[in-house]
């Protein structure tokens, strides 16, 4: 019985310890970790791995931190999401879409920011060391802990890019509470190893309705307008209150703390990412949405001058249609009607059905925070806005639907250097440099290896991403009359990746697009160039290779194309031997 005893006693102080762990975890971490900076034994910080993977970790790239600062070193720490990662050169992109990762193919601003600062360094200044801490889909309450942690390895500057994540991410709380307590800023190896256990059921995106889940608007009904979801405008006023709150905290601890900050204000696609979906105001009835939707395809199929004012009457019944707003920013743009075409970009963006771009009222609120508390700003937007030619943001400045190419970061990168420089934001004792020695695009090509092969890969992968993460939902649907408005520009990446990286996958892809659009010129051309003829085994890899892209492509519902597709790989000697 004393045994017995024992082993009783011993089994409620297990649950009795775990429950405590689970407790002091609950209470100290933010609801969803990515990216754990963990201490190891060397005394060096290196990334959990998690969701996703950033495509740099430290100078050096994808090397250990050391967790002392090097002699005669200055540190800038970069703070933020996927756009401060570099989105499009992480491992992760490149796994999903079946590439070969390369270092070359590594950039981001923060790395720009590394080469320039030092290029344009006085010989006597201190090294800078950029540290690359952005992680894809972060929101406030996640850069609020990353700083926090960030803290142990005694940055001279932070560089804080937010705001970007704050509607489709989850609602992961008031964090910024987080900043004052005790907390040990990095995680030891065991502890990650228990916390990670503990929470692994924790989840990245919202899964509380379609007001704030991607998903939501593919599983509804096919129609270019749904009825607005009920949850949308409470759920948007509670993620502003809780960014402003964080932001507050922030912007007092930054100041507790003395450590000097830029903040940025992240860039959107407005002048040619079209919405992902539009939605009727709320109290539309099933048969105004009908209407409004039989409305809206007929503007989309009208190419003649009276398209215009199909969508204004369309805006004049319900003023909130993205789609409407947008395709009427694309009108004055033309019209070169700059103010008017900016007016209803920023419409249609604000009033998307899927809130992957936020609301522009969450970039004014970084832009008012950092002007009430005295912190330099970069309005990304704005830069950007000031280098084009029509004035507005679209596809010659960003790969997707906010992620800056890899011109833009190189123009971010300097623009950061400059703002340090031109407000003395490092010791002056340590740092001195010469804003006129700034190097050029072309040197910081030279710098990474960039060359042909990776502009190419980039190519396909831009093309995949915005085609496979949000045009074939589109193409799916089948109610916009004119699919390759937003099929050529993919199709045109995809002719870049042929060219200079030789891409099979681009190929693929090219191919079941010009099929899709009915050129079966372009895809017949396209499938000649796969030589299938080469051997039985060059004729099945192209053949399953096709059909897989198809059902990624297109999906079930287009059982004619598929067949179609068939018959043309057979005529073509592609048939599965």
């Amino acid at each position: 019985m004393r045994i017995v005893g024992y082993l009783c006693s011993l089994l409620v102080a297990v649950i009795c310890t775990g429950l405590l762990i689970e407790f002091l975890a609950a209470q100290f971490t933010p609801d969803v970790y990515r990216g754990y900076l963990i201490k190891r034994a060397n005394n060096t910080v290196t990334w959990s791995f998690g969701p996703f993977e950033p495509a740099e970790r430290s100078k050096g790239f994808n090397t250990p931190i050391s967790v002392e600062k090097p002699e005669n070193t200055l540190r800038i720490v970069t703070l933020g999401d996927s756009i401060t990662e570099g989105w499009l050169t992480a491992k992760v992109v490149f796994q999903n879409y079946q590439q070969q990762w390369t270092p070359q193919s590594i950039s981001s601003y923060s790395r720009v920011l590394e080469y320039s600062i030092n290029s344009i360094a006085s010989p006597e200044s201190k090294d800078i060391e950029v540290i690359n801490l952005g992680v894809a889909a972060y929101n406030v309450t996640d850069v609020i802990r990353m700083l926090k942690e960030s803290l142990t390895l005694e940055p001279d500057l932070l560089v804080i890019q937010i705001g970007g994540n704050e509607t489709w991410t989850a609602e992961r709380g008031t964090w910024s509470s987080y900043l004052d307590d005790d907390i040990p800023y990095f995680h030891t190896e065991a502890a990650y190893e228990v916390q990670s256990g503990i929470q692994s059921d924790w989840t990245t995106l919202s899964s509380s309705g379609n007001a704030f889940n991607p998903l939501a608007l593919f599983t509804s009904k096919p129609q270019p307008i749904l009825p607005e979801p009920p949850e949308r405008a409470a759920g948007l006023d509670s993620r502003l209150e809780n960014y402003l709150y964080n932001l507050e905290g922030l912007g007092a601890f930054l100041k507790k703390k003395n450590i000097p900050a830029i903040f940025m204000v992240a860039p959107q696609n407005i002048a040619d990412f079209l919405p992902y979906g539009s939605m009727a105001k709320a109290g539309t009835s099933p048969e105004q949405i009908e209407e409004l939707n039989a409305m809206l395809i007929a503007a989309l199929a009208d190419t003649d001058a009276t398209a215009k004012d199909r969508y204004l009457e369309i805006l004049s019944i319900d003023d909130g249609i993205a789609e409407a707003n947008f395709q009427l920013g694309k009108i004055y743009l033309a019209e070169n009607n700059i103010d008017k075409a900016r007016e209803y970009f920023w419409k249609a963006n604000d009033r998307d059905l899927v809130l992957k771009r936020p609301p522009s009222v969450f970039h004014e609120a970084t832009r008012d925070f950092a002007a009430a508390n005295g912190f330099p700003i970069i309005d990304v937007t704005g830069l950007f806005e000031e280098r084009s030619e029509s004035g507005l943001v679209g596809y010659s400045f960003l790969d997707d639907e906010v992620h800056p190419n890899r011109p833009s970061q190189f123009l971010l990168g300097t623009e950061v250097a400059k703002l340090i420089v031109d407000n003395g934001l490092l010791p002056e004792t340590d740092f001195s440099a010469d804003l006129e020695k700034m190097p050029d695009f072309d040197g910081y090509n030279t710098y990474t290896g960039f060359n042909d092969e990776a502009l190419g890969t980039i190519s396909y992968l831009k093309a995949a991403h915005n085609y496979l993460s949000f045009g074939h939902y589109r193409v799916r649907a089948q109610w916009d009359p004119r699919p390759e408005v937003f099929l050529d520009p993919i199709l045109n990446n995809l002719a870049i990746a042929i060219d200079k990286a030789d891409l099979d996958s681009a190929r693929y892809l090219s191919f079941i697009l010009n099929m899709l659009l009915d050129r079966q010129e372009a895809a017949i051309d396209m499938l000649k160039t796969l030589d299938c003829a080469a051997s039985p085994e060059r004729a099945d890899q192209v053949n399953i290779a096709i059909l897989q892209d198809y059902r990624r492509a297109v999906g079930p519902g287009s059982p004619s194309l598929r067949e179609s597709i068939v018959n043309m790989l057979n005529e073509k000697g592609c048939a599965k031997k």
